[in-house]
């Protein structure tokens, strides 16, 4: 039997204080969501500290409603590098 030491859920919050590594959040990366969506949840990051999980479904100029354009991936990755 296969065990893992953590697992992502969809449950959109930041990681801070205690977690459990079984449940640990995540925000998803949706170009469909705007980026002040995700900007919000970076700037609460930079007051409150913590971390934070992204995922995304796939990545093409032209994404689903569950994914996100390279683009906006980059800019993603820049904003959570500084």
């Amino acid at each position: 039997m296969l065990r893992y030491s953590s697992a992502r859920t969809t449950i959109r919050r930041l990681n801070r204080g205690m977690i459990d590594l079984g449940l640990l959040r995540s925000i998803p990366l949706y170009s469909r969501l705007g980026r002040e969506y995700l900007n919000s949840y970076f700037k609460e990051l930079d007051v409150l500290g913590g971390w934070i999980i992204l995922y995304t479904h796939d990545v093409s100029q032209n994404p689903s409603a569950f994914g996100t354009t390279p683009e906006d991936l980059q800019w993603a990755l820049q904003l959570g590098l500084q």
